[in-house]
């Protein structure tokens, strides 16, 4: 009888009441957590979108910068093939130099992927919620290394061409410790080089891979632009 005087005696509305408080109070407490959770990875995901995004722009500057340098690389091939060695010195001597160091350039400049690699090896690629978005990024950068391997093999022999003809002594003196190169040392050598008989091939053959780099680099330039737009629209 005393159970059921208990029993009668609850007070379960009461009861009921304090279990949905409690109810309530926890959904809204989990949910306040989710939406505080999924703010701070928006945040970041903007912070990284933006990272990237600068990332590109670093890329698109250095990649402009070095298509100057394949320019002139390519106009002094060019000039080797078609001009004598006085010609090829009537603007002066140490100018000519300057622009003959850049005719052996073979590899590309290297990509900014600080922040793809921080995102890849943290876990936090999966922060970024547009699956497109992150096939874009890993596409770009991916691709461009890939490019750059292929792109580093060995070239033809006109870097040794050219080594072993010039004055060395007189061009070591010019690089490091800035003396004028001698114009009669830097034209003798031009001679040798230009009568060596593999001089014509090797040069084309350098021309041809100046062109492969000036055309995938250009197309790289291109895409990190393009992706850039993409970046833009995800902010």
């Amino acid at each position: 009888m005393r159970f059921a005087g208990t029993i009668n005696g609850f007070n379960w509305k009461y009861a009921l009441g304090e279990t949905f408080l409690i109810v309530i109070g926890v959904t809204i407490a989990l949910a306040a957590s989710s939406w505080y959770e999924d703010r701070n990875d928006r945040r970041t995901e903007i912070e990284y979108i933006g990272r990237l995004h600068a990332a590109l722009a670093i890329d698109i500057s250095r990649f402009t910068r070095f298509e100057q340098v394949l320019e002139v690389k390519a106009e002094t091939l060019k000039a080797l093939l078609t001009k004598n060695a006085n010609l090829l010195l009537s603007d002066g001597a140490n100018d000519f130099m300057s622009n003959l160091r850049y005719s052996e350039y073979k590899t590309l400049p290297e990509s900014n992927t600080a922040t793809f690699d921080e995102l890849k090896t943290t876990g936090k690629w999966a922060l970024i919620r547009d699956a497109s978005l992150r096939d874009a990024v890993a596409r770009y950068y991916s691709g461009f290394r890939l490019m750059s391997d292929i792109l580093a093999e060995p070239g033809g022999v006109y870097r040794e061409l050219k080594r072993s003809s010039l004055p060395g002594g007189a061009i070591y003196d010019w690089v490091v410790h800035g003396e004028p190169i001698d114009p009669s040392e830097l034209r003798n050598g031009l001679e040798v080089l230009q009568s060596h008989p593999d001089f014509v091939a090797a040069v084309n053959s350098e021309l041809a891979y100046t062109a492969d780099m000036m055309f995938y680099l250009r197309q790289y330039r291109i895409s990190a632009q393009e992706l850039q737009g993409v970046l833009d629209s995800a902010l």
